[in-house]
């Protein structure tokens, strides 16, 4: 068989054995409503925002797509201009505002917004 002949057999079966999992794949993480909210407690919590702990290079990663001999092809990603920390920070405070609480999330450097006097500081990692 000449070897242009071959080449279509040789692409679907790099077809077949990537199963479509070459490439990053951005993914929303999405979490289920949370049931009605509970009567307020009247109490301000501070939220300190998660922490990731990995290496830089892997933070906007949350999976891998591997093909059927566990090689590593493409990866799962948090949406551009999402992190995964700000996201589980985020439904972390809004799980706490479901429970009655009143939550911010701290800035940068751990401060309260203004104008919000919390009675804990609440650290959602370390």
């Amino acid at each position: 068989m000449p070897k242009l002949a071959r080449l279509p057999h040789l692409l679907l079966i790099v077809a077949l054995g990537s199963g479509c999992a070459i490439g990053t794949t951005p993914i929303g993480v999405n979490r289920s409503a949370f049931e009605a909210a509970s009567p307020s407690r009247q109490t301000k919590l501070l939220v300190t925002t998660f922490v990731d702990g990995r290496d830089e290079d892997r933070r906007a990663y949350i999976g891998a797509k591997r093909n059927g001999y566990g090689m590593v092809l493409g990866h799962v990603a948090v949406p551009e201009g999402q992190t995964l920390e700000g996201i589980l920070t985020q439904y972390f405070a809004e799980a706490l505002e479901t429970a009655g609480y009143t939550t911010a999330i701290a800035g940068m450097d751990g401060t309260a917004p203004d104008r919000f006097d919390p009675v804990a500081h609440v650290i959602s990692s370390s």
